[in-house]
């Protein structure tokens, strides 16, 4: 029930947002339903990244709704009225910013506080409960409070204090063993782009079916994004607060690769924004009566995202749906086996390490059994010399080698043949979903 509860609740401060945007209702709901039928990304479940992101929205709509102002920055002030070369483009965009307007609603110094504090103590749960979503929040409010479109100024440096603090007491004993991997990719684009894209095209027929849907998914709604910017700006809108929140998670890709996964996560910080832009190429101008071309129109881009929601969301649930079975199997291990026991596994796609995280030693051989070398995978556990050590295999390991890796069918089934035959393993419990194996003296 996790994602219903949070994609309802989603729906809250994402209203607010829009509701910054334009008081025509029409395209705030129709931004809405543009957000569901695009959120294929899958960070709805019970996790803290889901209420994570969650805070991000409520911190988006406080600022877009309460603290929005008329302006440009300094700088760009300066070379408008100078007799530069620059002078006569930044008049120019000097004249976009006074076109874009105020939005924010009028609020009462004691109101004003209480919001504040709200900001400031949702970005805190979020720095305490999820590793990237606070840089995002970040660079979003730096990118308002640089281009001069909110009112609490020091917002960022409130906001990086927290986060560097947070960094540099509580994260310590994580940090000592990992900061090397965690900035190996600073700034290696080309590597960050080729974990999160160009090794992402690759797998089994089915699995490149559904990758190819979400990239249509992502690009048509970009597209239609790009196109209601224009369309708002040809009708006299210039919404420069929600461009710049959409483009603001975009430069966060300089940072690390974040497992393969942060072009999707930039693509959910982005969508609330994307969404709203999309609907707006529909109702451009406020409150005005559309013709029936523009319902047929939402109709046709409507039906095809509707369909492949179904395929863009859960095509690959195969592997991300974990079976009573195979938890069944992962609480025999943790029932049996004795602390400081070696716990083995293909890849980490399977219900584990929610109890004793550190109690046991954790190792993934997914380099080995993707090259079908049961001999070495041996080896590699024995020469550990650990005196108790558990090799769990599950239906979900087996899906995500074959969906990601094209690992064929039977090499799962040959795996579990080929450990019993060696002598080295016996099988201690086995369901049709998991087997758990455990290695002889």
């Amino acid at each position: 029930w996790a994602p219903v509860f949070f994609n309802l609740i989603f729906l809250l401060p994402l209203r607010a947002i829009l509701l910054s945007l334009t008081d025509d209702r029409r395209l705030v709901w129709l931004g809405l339903w543009f957000f569901n039928l695009a959120n294929w990304v899958g960070q709805d479940y019970f996790a803290p990244q889901a209420f994570g992101y969650f805070l991000y929205l409520v911190i988006l709509a406080v600022l877009l709704a309460w603290f929005a102002v008329p302006g440009q920055t300094v700088l760009l002030s300066r070379l408008a009225q100078g007799g530069s070369i620059l002078s006569k483009p930044a008049r120019f965009v000097s004249s976009l910013f006074e076109r874009a307007g105020q939005t924010s609603q009028p609020i009462q110094p004691l109101a004003r506080l209480v919001l504040l504090l709200i900001v400031v103590d949702a970005f805190l749960v979020v720095v305490a409960s999820h590793q990237l979503t606070p840089f995002s929040i970040l660079v979003g409010v730096t990118a308002l409070v640089l281009f001069n479109r909110i009112s609490p100024r020091g917002l960022p440096l409130i906001m990086g204090l927290l986060l560097a603090m947070w960094i540099t007491y509580m994260t310590v004993a994580y940090l000592s063993g990992h900061i090397s991997s965690m900035l190996g990719f600073f700034g290696q684009l080309d590597q960050t782009v080729g974990t999160n894209l160009t090794n992402r095209l690759h797998g089994s027929p089915q699995h490149m079916l559904i990758t190819r849907l979400r990239l249509l998914t992502t690009l048509s709604l970009w597209l239609l994004a790009f196109l209601g910017i224009v369309r708002r700006f040809l009708n006299n809108h210039l919404d420069v607060n929600h461009i710049l929140l959409a483009v603001a998670p975009f430069p966060l890709i300089a940072l690390q690769s974040y497992g393969g996964e942060l072009l999707m996560r930039i693509y959910l910080f982005a969508l609330p924004l994307m969404a709203a832009f999309a609907a707006a190429l529909f109702f451009p101008v406020n409150n005005q009566r559309p013709a029936r071309r523009t319902a047929l129109l939402v109709g046709a881009v409507s039906l095809p995202w509707l369909v492949m929601f179904v395929f863009v969301r859960f095509g690959n649930e195969r592997m991300d749906y974990f079976s009573a079975q195979e938890y069944q199997a992962v609480e025999y291990v943790y029932q049996n086996a004795p602390e400081g026991s070696l716990l083995v596994a293909s890849s980490t796609n399977m219900p584990f390490r929610y109890q004793n995280y550190e109690l046991y030693k954790h190792v993934f051989l997914e380099k080995l059994v993707l090259e079908q070398d049961t001999h070495a995978l041996i080896a590699e556990i024995e020469k550990r010399h650990n005196p108790e050590t558990y090799l769990i295999l599950t239906r979900s390991q087996g899906a995500y080698l074959e969906m990601f890796f094209d690992f064929p069918r039977h090499g799962w089934q040959r795996l579990h043949d080929e450990l019993l035959d060696s002598g080295k393993f016996s099988l201690v419990y086995s369901n049709p979903d998991a087997a758990v194996y455990k290695l002889l003296p």
